[in-house]
């Protein structure tokens, strides 16, 4: 499933496909993520949403779970930065990055 979804995404430049919602790759993410514990499976499903969707804050904070999970801490330190920068008030950002050390701080500035 997971190969046909990142297939699916391939094809989206073509003529007559549509891209596949945001909230189904996340789940089927998730799912392998966390069910199946497919984590590279996981990785790629999140790096196609975030191929499709690269304006959405939670697919990079999705992608960035995953690049943990991988042991890839940098990597997800960056996509979690992404996040926050999309989305500042994304606390599950915030707060894993300050759990990984970084100062960051524990609140979003007012806008």
């Amino acid at each position: 499933v997971a190969a046909a979804a990142v297939a699916h995404g391939d094809a989206v430049e073509k003529p007559g496909i549509k891209k596949l919602p945001e909230n189904l790759l996340n789940s089927l993410g998730y799912y392998y993520l966390g069910e199946k514990k497919q984590i590279p499976e996981a990785v790629e499903l999140f790096k196609l949403n975030v191929r499709l969707y690269p304006g959405s804050s939670n697919v990079y904070d999705s992608l960035g779970e995953a690049l943990l999970a991988k042991g890839l801490r940098e990597e997800a330190i960056e996509k979690y930065k992404r996040s926050l920068e999309l989305e500042p008030r994304n606390n599950n950002a915030r707060k894993v990055l300050r759990e990984l050390g970084l100062d960051i701080p524990a609140k979003a500035p007012q806008e």
